[in-house]
């Protein structure tokens, strides 16, 4: 499941609008939310690292993902990041799982009580701690607009151990069929933002199981699986 398609208007006002924090609490509000997959995501499966037990994982623009339960389950230590309280909530509550919350200056901690999982609800740019082993990107950089990806790939640096583990998801389309998000994001992008130390894995055709973007005059749709290191 890829994000639903967003409301037509100028290129420039959508993208104003998908850079603002209340573009994403509204369509949680408003459950306009495609980007959300009901199984774990097959790439995350296929190319997730071997890691050692309770290593570090952080997972930005998280939503309600089934992905972190995984990761958890390969005995990772999770820490999702998700702007809307809706989403993190709804991600406890549907998964039957108890938790707590503490309170921050910068957002809400989410902490699962008998699971290594935590949710920081807050902004991105503002979540701050100490290093992880390892990155999982299916839907934070393919969602935000061209000017915003390398301050947020400069985030998740920093955010990183050195040789910390990556797995990035990303789409490409022509861009001129559709306007995100998601956003086509090119190979020759990623080189740019990741260095050559990030290889690319794999690429899937999604066109023929995405009918709502052929509609929107998509003829091609690509998932690209890129895997390395900071």
């Amino acid at each position: 499941m890829l994000p639903q398609d967003c409301p037509q208007g100028s290129g420039r006002s959508r993208t104003a609008a998908n850079m603002n924090p209340s573009f994403w609490l509204k369509r949680w509000k408003e459950n306009r939310i495609g980007f959300h997959q009901s199984k774990v995501n097959d790439s995350l499966v296929r190319y997730w690292p071997p890691l050692a037990s309770q290593s570090r994982v952080l997972v930005p623009l998280c939503g309600k993902s089934l992905d972190l339960l995984w990761l958890v389950e390969q005995g990772c230590n999770v820490t999702g990041i998700e702007l809307s309280p809706l989403a993190v909530e709804a991600f406890f509550e549907e998964q039957g799982i108890d938790y707590e919350t503490s309170t921050q200056e910068t957002g809400v901690i989410y902490r699962a009580r008998e699971k290594s999982l935590r949710i920081f609800g807050g902004d991105f740019f503002e979540f701050e701690a100490s290093p992880f082993d390892a990155l999982y990107d299916r839907a934070a950089l393919i969602s935000l607009p061209q000017e915003q990806r390398r301050r947020y790939t400069d985030r998740c640096r920093r955010l990183l151990s050195d040789n910390a583990s990556v797995l990035l998801v990303t789409l490409e389309y022509d861009q001129q069929q559709m306007h995100g998000p998601p956003y086509s994001v090119p190979g020759t992008e990623v080189a740019t933002l990741w260095g050559e130390r990030l290889q690319f894995t794999s690429a899937e055709e999604l066109i023929e199981n995405e009918p709502r973007f052929k509609r929107r005059g998509l003829d091609s749709l690509i998932e690209k699986t890129w895997l390395g290191q900071r």
